[in-house]
């Protein structure tokens, strides 16, 4: 039975029908070469290109790989059967849609119509509502300046249902509707309308484009904000479509689907058509010739450019790459190298690129381009890193899939760009692509690929080449590296100028010699008299740093900061800045500064020094530099017993406010010039009557004050002038208060009563919140303070009437001559605060003329109690033993 047709245009891979006279099994034949179609063995036909044929039978070739033990048994039991199988191809690509860009993201979508073929002889399942249906990736490409580059990529369309059309494929019958199936040689159109709606577009990243496979439903992430218009379709930046002189387009389709590629029908699923892009508006496409039938996009590279060469590189029993490669002479004795690798249907993807070049080439430039995944696709989009290894290559390469299942690889319908320009003319040779998802037993990790590059000897040079630090103080350089060759002589170079020359076995060098600063050494091997490359390292050794950099304010009443540190060697000169302007230069060997210039503020300090020009790693330290602490004051309430009627509630007394100044402050005792306070107390225990100054030791230029329920202010000014001031080295008296009891909270209280005055700030009961604040010069500083007691005492030492010192319940001369009697003649007294007439604390002479200035010459009567009974609101060594008068 007849298994396939082959038509190999350059393929790598290994099957079971290789030649066993081809070297490792594989076929390797240039674009250039033609060939007959062989069948049964015998050539038939005209000799044809395999370029644009290779991939229309790829497929049979793939079938076979991973179904030949099958389909030999079946061969044995059925000779002469036929197999019939779907094969999905992209017939035509008719039209495009151009929707434009979202603001700020400076991309620009499309979406084109795909008419497939079934060009098989089997129905291709299309199946809308599970995953037995296929999907369509739309892409876009350019060719500039000899570089082929994919520039675009949508989200995947899926397939709802097949119309059976007719004329552009051969052999359907047409009629049916829109089925589940496609007929053999049917084809189903879909519009650009339909490719682009958004809500029928899923990611590519949960396809299998080797097996088909996807899950269904799908899950299609939310569009990112502000990409309405973009979100899923094919996007392109607009960097990518105009100001490109030259520039060709073109845009291509893809079909994968289950059934086609279980026959191992996918390498021939796309197909491309050139187009020019519209320079303004949308950027408009307009088509430049016919749809290329079965050839993917990197095709166009090729067919635009025929010193392009494209070699397939079929991964055993899985997908599809094709890489491509060119090289242009410059004319100039460099030579710029192209190689793109495009993966048609790999699910295992590729993770590495290198291409070889010897120890003598250079390279002067290289760079790598990949395409943007988008529309919330997983995929990492991180550049690819390359890295240098002069008589190897040059290896771009993404993280594996051990370390990111997400990373950057070459997923299918991607194509990534490696170029670079070396001094080197080209050369076959083999270049090495590595697989990024793990295959199962025996699978490759890598493909080798056969291309041009760099020629010359390459003789490798030392690996590993670590350039590490021996001693800082008196410097040294430890070099270490393996030898990958058997050499004759190594030669080690710092700065380009020659240390020592080695022998071929050497794998360390000890620089003893080294300096401070930066410095490149280089190890090169030599075989006889053949080169290899210099291997580079290179260090930076930095003088020993210095340590333990403090900020401080000793004094608080000085804004002078010192500085401290430690140094870890001796050095040229130490440099400090304040907020980035220098200081000082100071002595290698100083380890302290005082700076004596900073202001009352925040301040970043900055220390390093210098050694040979060479300067240490710097230190940092931070203060607030703050203003003199306030000055203390105290302000004292007093602690004191007064007296209440318990039958009406009544009583009164008075309370001295005080204050003192700490003998702590700075230029003690200050001169005060002002004073505010403010007190609040239980306003239903007492009640202030009036307030003055009548106690204070100077005269004031001002004192008021105001009052009312629970709450007292007052302020002064000793002078407006400043000719005087009061002094409060000692407690001196600022205020004297009245208070009354309130009668409402008192009337039948037979026990002692607490009530509090306490200094409170922000009272606000007369107007503008008045705060507690003691003024020296113009400065008002906040006081600390000592909160007094009020004891209120029911009948406190009796009740009496104050100047009825007979206990007659009457005031007359009679108590005059009473308390003159007691006073001067022996005679008795039994309440003593009765004779106290003037309620000074004390029984004199002063009594007996103040109650004989009231009787007989208009003077005050005597304070309370009286002319009622009642307990004594002030609070004196004097008693009131018995008043038979007074209950």
């Amino acid at each position: 039975m007849f298994l396939g047709k082959k038509l190999v245009r350059s393929c790598v891979g290994t099957y079971p029908w290789a030649n066993s006279g081809a070297a490792n099994g594989d076929h390797r034949l240039q674009p250039s070469t033609k060939f007959k179609i062989v069948q049964d063995g015998e050539p038939s036909g005209e000799p044809i290109s395999s370029a644009p044929l290779q991939r229309i039978l790829d497929s049979e070739r793939n079938s076979i790989v991973r179904s030949i033990m099958s389909l030999m048994a079946l061969i044995i039991l059925y000779p002469g059967m036929a197999f019939a199988q779907p094969d999905v191809i992209v017939g035509d690509l008719p039209s495009t849609n151009s929707y434009g860009t979202n603001a700020g993201t400076g991309i620009y979508a499309y979406s084109l119509a795909t008419t497939s073929c079934n060009i098989g002889t089997a129905n291709l399942n299309w199946q809308a509502n599970n995953n037995n249906h296929p999907v369509i990736a739309q892409d876009m490409w350019r060719l500039h300046e000899g570089r082929f580059s994919q520039i675009g990529t949508s989200w995947l369309k899926h397939g709802f249902c097949a119309l059976q059309n007719t004329g552009l494929c051969v052999g359907c019958g047409g009629g049916g509707g829109c089925l589940s199936y496609l007929t053999p040689g049917c084809a189903d159109p879909y519009s650009a309308g339909l490719n682009g709606n958004q809500s029928n577009l899923g990611p590519r990243s949960q396809v299998n484009a080797y097996s088909g496979f996807f899950p269904y439903p799908y899950n299609a992430p939310p569009c990112p904000p502000g990409e309405s218009t973009i979100c899923r379709r094919l996007q392109v930046a607009e960097s990518d479509l105009v100001g490109l002189p030259g520039a060709l387009y073109f845009i291509s389709g893809q079909y994968v689907a289950s059934d086609d590629a279980n026959f191992g029908n996918q390498a021939n699923n796309a197909s491309y058509r050139r187009v020019n892009v519209s320079s303004s508006g949308n950027h408009n496409l307009s088509f430049v010739g016919g749809t290329q039938q079965e050839q993917p996009g990197i095709q166009a590279w090729q067919d635009n450019q025929p010193s392009v060469t494209l070699v397939d590189v079929q991964v055993p029993n899985e997908g599809l790459f094709i890489v491509g490669y060119d090289v242009v002479d410059n004319g100039n004795g460099t030579y710029n190298y192209e190689y793109a690798v495009y993966n048609m249907y790999s699910d295992r993807s590729a993770s590495s690129f290198t291409i070889p070049y010897p120890a003598g080439a250079t390279i002067l430039s290289h760079g790598f381009r990949d395409i943007t995944w988008h529309s919330g696709e997983p995929y990492d989009g991180t550049d690819w890193a390359a890295t240098l290894n002069p008589g190897i290559g040059i290896t771009w390469e993404t993280d594996s899939f051990a370390q990111n299942i997400n990373a950057n690889a070459i997923r299918w319908s991607m194509m990534f760009n490696f170029y670079f320009t070396s001094d080197a003319p080209p050369a076959p040779n083999t270049a090495t692509m590595g697989l990024f998802k793990p295959g199962g037993t025996g699978a490759p990790t890598e493909m080798s690929i056969d291309v041009l590059a760099p020629s010359g000897n390459f003789l490798p040079g030392v690996q590993n080449l670590s350039c590490d630090l021996g001693a800082t103080a008196t410097p040294s350089v430890i070099l270490a590296w393996t030898n990958p060759e058997t050499y004759t002589s190594i030669v080690v170079r710092r700065d380009g100028a020659t240390l020592a020359t080695l022998s071929g076995g050497a794998t360390s060098y000890i620089d003893v010699s080294a300096s401070y600063g930066t410095s490149t050494y280089s190890v090169q091997a030599e075989q006889g008299a053949i080169p290899a490359a210099q291997i580079p390292c290179q260090i930076n050794i930095l003088p020993l740093p210095q340590a333990n950099f403090s900020c401080s304010q000793p004094d608080p009443e000085s804004s002078q900061v010192q500085l401290t540190w430690s140094n870890g060697m001796d050095y040229d000169s130490i440099s400090l800045t304040r907020n980035g302007v220098a200081v000082a230069t100071l002595p290698g060997s100083t380890t302290s500064y005082s700076d004596n210039g900073a202001a009352m503020s925040s301040h970043i300090y900055n220390i390093d020094a210098t050694v040979d020009g060479v300067t240490t790693a710097g230190l940092e330290c931070s203060i607030t530099v703050l203003p003199p602490p306030p000055l203390g004051f105290t302000l004292t309430a007093p602690s004191i017993g007064a007296g209440f009627d318990p039958g009406t509630g009544t009583g009164s007394f008075s309370a001295i406010l005080s204050a003192t100044e700490s003998t702590s402050n700075t230029g003690y005792p200050n001169p005060v010039s002002g004073y505010s306070v403010a007190l609040v107390f239980d306003g239903s225990l007492l009640m202030v009557t009036s307030l003055d100054d009548s106690v204070v030791p100077v005269a004031l230029d001002f004192f008021d004050g105001q009052f009312g329920d629970g709450w007292v202010t007052a302020g002064a000014v000793v002078s407006f002038t400043g000719a005087s001031s009061l002094d409060l080295s000692a407690d001196t008296n600022i205020a004297a208060l009245q208070f009354n009891t309130n009668p409402a909270g008192l009337i039948g209280q037979n026990t002692d009563v607490s009530a509090s005055l306490n200094w409170q700030n922000g009272v606000s009961g007369g107007g503008l919140p008045v705060d507690n604040l003691i003024v020296v010069g113009s400065n008002a500083m906040p006081p600390g303070f000592i909160h007094g007691e009020i004891t209120l005492s029911p009948g406190a030492g009796g009740t009496f009437i104050r100047g009825d010192i007979n206990d007659d319940s009457m005031i007359n001369i009679a108590d005059a001559v009473a308390g003159l009697s007691y006073l001067f003649s022996g005679g008795s007294a039994t309440c003593l605060d009765a004779v106290d007439t003037n309620d000074d604390g004390q029984a004199n002479v002063a009594d007996g003329v103040y109650l004989l200035s009231f009787l007989f010459s208009g003077g005050s009567a005597p304070p309370s109690p009286s002319p009622g009974c009642g307990a004594d609101p002030t609070t004196d060594p004097l008693d009131c033993a018995a008043y038979a008068s007074c209950p």
